[in-house]
């Protein structure tokens, strides 16, 4: 239990308008601020191909799942993130490439997500934004501490075969990003 007594105490001389704020924190409440949640151990695959872009310093390469084609996850920012990609058809541009995503928030305070923070580098080389065309999509919100967010991510198809390169990059202030490699037959 957490337990902070504040006093509030005028000084003596009334005509200088003094006014101390004085805090008195308790042994479970400095206890309490000693178990913050803990870092989740960055998971990131060991051994990967080599794709164009690669920030050696900044990147953390999804670890694939066996049994999913186009799917991993990677552990960024005291989050884990899933994601399973694959081609699927879009009314308004003939086909997308999608992302089923899952955030799992390991952090005590809540922390943002948008599908802004996603990017995909096409087998040419060119990074494009999403499309919003998924259903359901990701949006955007917040994920309190132990809470979980998931949806889609969408991006136009260029008709491209060959290695592709999912980005999430959740902080623009931080140079780290979640990789995941895939290859598309177009």
């Amino acid at each position: 239990m957490r337990r902070i007594l504040s006093l509030i105490a005028f000084g003596s001389a009334l005509s200088f308008g003094s006014i101390a704020l004085v805090t008195v924190t308790t042994q479970p409440a400095m206890a309490a601020a000693k178990h913050k949640a803990k870092p989740v151990a960055l998971t990131c695959a060991k051994t990967y191909a080599s794709y164009r872009g690669h920030q050696p310093a900044n990147d953390c390469v999804a670890v694939p799942n066996p049994t999913v084609p186009a799917s991993g996850h990677v552990a960024i920012a005291n989050t884990t993130v899933t994601a399973t990609w694959s081609q699927q058809p879009d009314p308004l541009s003939g086909t997308s490439i999608c992302a089923a995503v899952s955030i799992k928030n390991h952090n005590s305070s809540t922390i943002s997500y948008n599908d802004l923070y996603w990017t995909l580098q096409t087998p040419s080389g060119e990074v494009v934004d999403t499309n919003f065309s998924a259903s359901p999509d990701l949006g955007s919100g917040n994920i309190i501490g132990g809470g979980t967010a998931s949806g889609n991510v969408c991006f136009d198809d260029p008709g491209q075969s060959g290695k592709y390169v999912g980005i999430y990059k959740p902080d623009p202030f931080s140079a780290a990003r979640g990789i995941w490699l895939f290859t598309l037959a177009s």
